[in-house]
């Protein structure tokens, strides 16, 4: 993910000797090859995180990059900082840890398999609902156009076409028997669907 520049008041009070120590005082500190984690505040997404308050700054950091502020003493721009150790997310130990592009972090979270998709209404960007899916199916098969749906819903006509082709949303889709290659495909249901599938 992309992060808000750091000014450079905020980033000498960082680089202050009184804040490094305090700092590392909340990480476990071991070997040079092992992990250091983090001890205090953790993310849902299970990062370790940090808030810096010192009037007029309020500033939220993930602690691994700041680990790696504080120890090579710059701030990468626009670069995650991503960890070598698979799995650990609090690890702040600096051997573990270099800079890479948001393209390269996707890929390692993919080759890892720690990346998850959320399917549907539980996306955290989701606008629509399980519920909704069905309306807009029907809607389209009763004529009216994507862009006319997309303003009902206020989400954008890709969104719609992506609903329409089965590209998106396909959780709905899961319980549903494919139909036999020997028979045309009967049409979906999708309003008998809204009931069923809001319980799975």
């Amino acid at each position: 993910m992309r992060t808000k520049p750091i000014p450079e008041e905020l980033l000498a009070q960082l680089l202050s000797n009184d804040f490094k120590t305090l700092f590392w005082s909340h990480v476990e500190i071991k070997g040079p090859d092992d992990c250091w984690n983090w001890t205090l505040r953790k993310a849902k997404n299970g990062y370790g995180l940090l808030t810096f308050k010192r009037k007029p700054i309020i500033r939220g950091f993930l602690v691994h990059r700041l680990a790696w502020i504080l120890t090579h003493k710059y701030v990468p721009d626009n670069k995650c900082i991503l960890h070598s150790c698979i799995g650990n997310r609090v690890c702040c130990n600096p051997n573990h840890l270099r800079p890479g592009t948001q393209k390269e972090n996707m890929q390692e979270m993919t080759d890892q398999g720690r990346r998850v998709v959320t399917p549907g209404e539980l996306a955290y960007s989701a606008k629509l609902t399980d519920s909704d899916i069905p309306k807009i199916m029907e809607l389209k098969a009763n004529g009216m156009s994507q862009h006319s749906i997309a303003r009902m819903f206020n989400v954008k006509q890709p969104t719609i076409g992506r609903i329409i082709r089965g590209e998106g949303w396909k959780h709905l889709l899961r319980h549903q028997p494919e139909p036999s290659s020997c028979q045309p495909k009967e049409s979906v249901n999708w309003s008998s669907m809204s009931e069923s599938t809001r319980s799975t």
